[in-house]
This record gives structure tokens, sequence and C-alpha cells, in this order.
């Protein structure tokens, strides 16, 4: 345990032992606001948002976002760091596959050296060029 939860600790058994010396101490009351007092900050709503938008649509930058949640050391902060990377890879994965898809739809080079010349004259006139 950290010097921070030992604190926390001892103020419970301190309330534990007033409320049983005195009933008129309602113990869980006070054990639940001293544990709402004492809730680890965590980063913001909009700190995350703005890193897991960032890992969505841009996802190499998203790795920024990784590297500063993982120096910071908190619990919440190295939660979010593990969802930004998980953004990055599903994105890049998506990406690189949209890709594939597209490049993969056009045509090779041979089919287009296959073109005539008469073709193309027939085309562009269509065209009205």
């Amino acid at each position: 345990m950290d010097d921070r939860e030992e604190q926390i600790t001892k103020r419970i058994e301190e309330i534990q032992r007033l409320s049983a010396t005195d009933k008129n101490i309602d113990a869980p009351a006070l054990i639940e606001s001293l544990l709402s007092s004492t809730k680890e900050p965590g980063l913001s709503v909009k700190e995350k948002t703005r890193a897991y938008m960032v890992s969505l649509l841009l996802p190499p930058f998203g790795l920024y976002y990784v590297v500063k949640f993982f120096i910071k050391g908190e619990q919440s902060a190295r939660r979010a760091a593990w969802t930004c990377i998980i953004l990055t890879v599903f994105s890049l994965g998506t990406t690189a596959w949209l890709g594939y898809a597209i490049l993969s739809q056009t045509p090779d080079l041979g089919e287009l050296q296959g073109v005539s010349p008469q073709n193309l004259q027939d085309l562009n006139d269509l065209l009205g060029q």
C-alpha cells in the first residue's frame, strides 16, 4: 500500500472506532464522504475525447497521447493510453484495408496499354474534345 492508502485506512479505522463509542456518529456517511473526497485525480473528459478522436481520425498522431498518458503513470491515464493504442491500430488497419480495396480496383498498366489509338480517338470524339 502506498502512503495515501494507508492514510485513508487509518481514517476509516478511526471513524469506525468513534462510531462504536458514540451511536450518534453515522459511520457509513462519514466513510463515504472520506472516499469521495480522496478520489484520485484523473484525466479530464475533454482530454480523453481529444486523444480518442486524434487516435481514430489521425492514427499516427494518436501515439503522441499514448506516450503522454503512459508518462503520467496514473491508472486512468494508462487505461486511456491503451484505448488510444487500440483505436490507432484499428484505424491504421481500416485505412490500409480501404486503400488496398480501392487500389485493387484500378486497371493494370497492361490493360491500359492494350487500348488502341482508334479507341482513344473515338472516346475523345464522344466527349467532344
